[in-house]
């Protein structure tokens, strides 16, 4: 299977996974379809070399194996390969990070699959824009917290904006050398706390206290 091809089979499968997982009951028969899936996007994407994704598909594929008749053997294999797998990420200190974004981005999966999750999606990729922050990663993180910007304004969370709002001016201010973007989202998180009677550092202010 050629390199585009593969990855449409992962984008794919990744839809398939994540569906079983909205629908599975207590069905064997769901349980072993979600675990062979699973199993089957880990082997493509450790061919694509995407280890942290791989492992976070086999870790789904050994939890549902372990929940049905005679799948103890397959989850005992799963979990060798996770064990073998996470001990060559090690040795590759740059993909480290991604064993927890992957996780992160497995979650964000299945909870697009239900209704009104915009909220919780938000903090997750704001959750993930920090992680990329920690790590100076400026430009994936600011990615995070736009996203997580738009999904807290579909939530109507305008607490949410505003610290996205000051997140990016931060980091657009200190990290990332762009002062017209930094003053845009000062601004705008500005603008979200007087609403909401906070400070600019998200605190309640005296007039606040006051009412």
């Amino acid at each position: 299977m050629q390199g585009g091809e593969s990855e449409r089979a992962v984008a794919l499968l990744q839809e398939a996974v994540t569906a079983f997982t909205a629908a599975v009951g207590v069905a064997d028969a769901e349980r072993q379809a979600h675990a062979d899936a699973c199993l089957l996007l880990a082997d493509l994407l450790e061919g694509l070399d995407r280890m942290p994704e791989a492992m976070q598909a086999l870790q789904e594929a050994a939890d549902s194996y372990a929940g049905v008749p005679e799948g103890a053997q397959r989850a005992g294999e799963c979990a060798r390969r996770i064990v073998a797998g996470v001990r060559a990420l090690w040795r590759r200190p740059s993909e480290r990070l991604y064993l927890l974004v992957a996780r992160h981005e497995r979650d964000l999966r299945q909870l697009e699959a239900r209704p009104g999750t915009e909220g919780e999606r938000a903090e997750r990729l704001f959750a993930l824009g920090r992680v990329f922050q920690r790590r100076e990663r400026w430009a994936e993180a600011a990615i995070r917290y736009r996203e997580a910007l738009g999904l807290f304004g579909r939530a109507g969370d305008a607490l949410g904006r505003a610290r996205c709002h000051r997140r990016l001016a931060y980091l657009y201010a200190y990290d990332m050398n762009n002062a017209v973007r930094a003053r845009r989202h000062h601004r705008a998180a500005r603008v979200l706390y007087r609403s909401l009677g906070l400070d600019e550092e998200g605190r309640p202010t005296r007039n606040a206290d006051a009412r």
